[in-house]
């Protein structure tokens, strides 16, 4: 049955028991969204529309999918102000008003590291981790003497830095997952031919790859407000479910200032159409 054009913005849930043609359904949209030449972001957890829809020039991101493009987050850096961005999208926002504090005293260190290594032609991902979990507060303290985060770092100040440093483990370690190349998700979203992105996952890979998705949370929204990705395929949505941080995220983070909202009102407010299947 036709979905009639002016309707596909109000997005589409196929569901019903098994073998009752759910997948059939979503892969004949995916078929009729290539036929139109529009893109798409398809989240795959089995590799079904994968193994039937991948063309040259698609794009698979996933850190323990060996057919994933390389990525580094300073491939995302375009201008000055994309270092307090990023950090935001790395450390994410705490609910408990002292936690988010000390978020915030972490994205300061992290974007200030991040903007160091980046000026002083350091940039590593590896390098980056180390600095910011694994090195003592003395050798951070003299790499960041010349920046506002030097502050952190005062005499008497040991426990408190080492409190940050311990918050900032966990948000930062799932960078180094993800082999460095040079793929950047800023250039894919602003290339009109930049082919479709598949974030596949497995069972098994649920919550390390919710980790990574996660830090991908607001990088592409340095993308040009012009851009638009105009259709998502959530395949085995009950399977997604158990994603879903991942799944709001991998969506808004390609719409500027649009982190934390519903992806089916936020589809729906950028003229872009979802479709899933439970």
């Amino acid at each position: 049955m036709p979905v009639p054009i002016h309707l596909e913005n109000r997005n589409l849930l196929i569901t019903g028991s098994i073998d009752t043609g759910k997948s059939v359904a979503i892969e004949s949209l995916a078929a009729s969204i290539l036929r139109r030449r529009d893109r798409m972001v398809v989240t795959d957890p089995d590799d079904t529309p994968l193994s039937k829809f991948f063309l040259p020039g698609d794009i698979v991101l996933n850190p323990f999918d060996t057919r994933s493009v390389g990525w580094s987050i300073f491939n995302e850096i375009q201008s000055v102000h994309n270092y307090d961005r990023i950090a935001r999208s790395v450390i994410l926002s705490a609910i408990n008003a002292e936690d988010e504090q000390w978020c915030g005293f972490a994205r300061d260190i992290f974007a200030d590291t991040l903007r160091k290594l980046h000026e002083t032609e350091q940039a590593s991902v590896d390098k980056l981790v180390d600095f910011l979990v694994r090195e003592d507060g003395e050798v951070i303290k003299q790499f960041l003497s010349n920046t506002d985060s030097s502050g952190y770092f005062r005499d008497n100040a040991e426990r408190a830095t080492a409190s940050i440093q311990f918050l900032m483990n966990k948000y930062v370690r799932p960078l180094r997952r993800m082999p460095e190349g040079a793929f950047s998700i800023y250039r894919w979203l602003n290339d009109p031919s930049g082919g479709n992105l598949y974030l596949t996952w497995r069972e098994d890979m649920r919550t390390e790859g919710r980790q990574f998705i996660e830090k991908l949370n607001d990088v592409g929204s340095m993308a040009d407000k012009a851009t638009i990705i105009e259709r998502f395929l959530l395949h085995q949505l009950q399977k997604n479910n158990k994603l879903t941080s991942t799944l709001d995220t991998s969506i808004s983070f390609i719409y500027e200032n649009y982190r934390n909202v519903d992806i089916m009102s936020l589809a729906r407010q950028k003229n872009s159409a979802l479709f899933a299947r439970r």
